[in-house]
């Protein structure tokens, strides 16, 4: 994979600063989880008896509310950028369309860390419970449903943020800066959902980090997006395997 890497090409830094990198990470924050969780069912207490445990979200009632907020912060990022910059997204450096051949070396990366994530995984007990969003999963339809937030979107708008934006604000401290500061941004977010599981962070990071790479090696976040998406799509199949197996 370091040959692949070493042969492709580079382009310019991006330049902007901190502010609208941190404007978009808490809109990021703040969408999606008030959108999710006004769809959560909420627990009752009548007459001072404890309600009865809530019935697990049906999926579509998660996925797609995730759905339409990563579509929406997609859009606003666009607009924004626009309107910041007077160009569109993918005129700024760092956005630009990668060689499609820089996509086999993401799909690679994306399996190759999804490897290093079974493999830690296995070696240490990192505590992690499955989220509403896996519990919600009783079918491959359900799978499928996922597929849209999980697989496309959320690739798609995290590589925006992080090894876009955030990656073009530390440009300017050095490459080796912008590819591990975007890398603890990265983690750091993703803090929220592993908050009891600390130690799932760590192959987060490792994602991170191996993401910046290519987007420092190519001077786009494209191969990043397909590495991205291989490896969440190999969770959701590894899922769909323990759901065939009754697991």
């Amino acid at each position: 994979m370091s040959e692949l890497l070493d042969d492709l090409p580079t382009r310019p830094a991006p330049t902007w600063g901190w502010r609208f990198p941190i404007k978009v990470l808490v809109l990021a924050v703040l969408g999606p989880a008030l959108v999710v969780q006004l769809m959560l069912p909420a627990s009752n207490e009548t007459n001072g008896a404890p309600a009865a445990a809530p019935e697990l979200p049906d999926v579509w009632a998660l996925a797609l509310p995730l759905a339409l907020s990563y579509a929406a912060l997609v859009g606003i990022v666009s607009a924004l950028a626009r309107l910041k910059f007077g160009r569109p997204l993918r005129a700024l450096p760092g956005f630009g369309r990668a060689a499609p051949r820089t996509h086999v070396t993401g799909a690679l990366a994306g399996l190759a860390l999804y490897g290093v994530n079974v493999a830690f995984t296995a070696v240490v007990d990192v505590g992690i419970e499955r989220t509403e969003l896996f519990h919600a999963v009783s079918s491959t339809v359900d799978l499928a449903v996922l597929a849209l937030p999980v697989v496309v979107l959320a690739p798609l708008f995290e590589e925006i943020l992080f090894r876009g934006l955030f990656f073009g604000a530390l440009a300017k401290h050095g490459e080796r800066a912008a590819i591990v500061g975007s890398a603890l941004v990265f983690a750091a977010v993703h803090l929220l959902t592993y908050a009891e599981a600390p130690l799932a962070l760590v192959p987060v990071f490792v994602v991170g980090l191996a993401n910046g790479v290519l987007r420092a090696r190519t001077g786009s976040i494209d191969p990043g997006i397909t590495s991205h998406a291989v490896f969440n799509a190999l969770g959701l199949l590894s899922w769909a395997l323990q759901l065939s197996h009754g697991g």
